[in-house]
């Protein structure tokens, strides 16, 4: 078997390969943590392209495991959280069953039936422009009423970015009730 180097022929406690994983094993948890650094890229590659035999393939997922095992931080109970939990649990238990058992829903929980706006549309850089322009504002006044950033504005209309469905349903109300809009600005005294 392979030993590991004490000094300077190999590096500081690197091994020279995978079956040097049985003295890993054994204590030094150092110089695994130094052969990591050092030999860690090096031996996944090897282990992927070459079939490593399987203690030498045990001994890796043992250390990866010792390794990865971090204490996890202990948690508070919380008395109140635990009891809400539990009352979640009951009503979905209770939920299912009056599935399973087909009662009417309407009978037993508030049914709301809606309907949803259709998706915002597509919005390039012509569009954003044509928004803004049509309350006549600058860039950072449009961005203010949005809520965003002029940055972000100012990347709408140069195409360096696309609009997010959010923002696309908002430009839809600008567009919508321009006036509306337009209401909201008042001229500085």
């Amino acid at each position: 078997m392979p030993s590991i180097s004490s000094g300077s022929e190999k590096g500081i406690g690197s091994p020279s390969d995978a079956a040097s994983f049985e003295y890993i094993l054994h204590g030094d948890i150092l110089r695994f943590v130094q052969w990591t650094l050092i030999q860690m890229p090096t031996f996944n590659r090897r282990w992927r392209s070459e079939k490593l035999p399987d203690e030498d393939l045990q001994a890796f997922k043992t250390m990866k495991k010792i390794v990865s095992n971090k204490k996890k931080p202990v948690r508070k109970s919380n008395p109140a959280a635990r009891a809400m939990g539990k009352a979640i649990i009951a009503d979905l238990t209770e939920f299912a069953q009056a599935l399973e058992a087909g009662v009417a829903l309407e009978s037993k929980y508030t049914v709301r039936r809606v309907q949803l706006p259709d998706a915002p549309r597509e919005y390039d850089t012509k569009l954003v422009r044509a928004t803004r322009d049509r309350i006549g504002v600058s860039q950072a006044v449009f961005a203010h009423l949005l809520g965003v950033s002029t940055i972000l504005v100012q990347a709408w209309e140069q195409g360096n970015r696309i609009p997010a469905a959010w923002a696309r349903r908002l430009l839809d109300e600008v567009n919508h009730d321009p006036q509306r809009w337009r209401g909201m600005i008042r001229r500085a005294s």
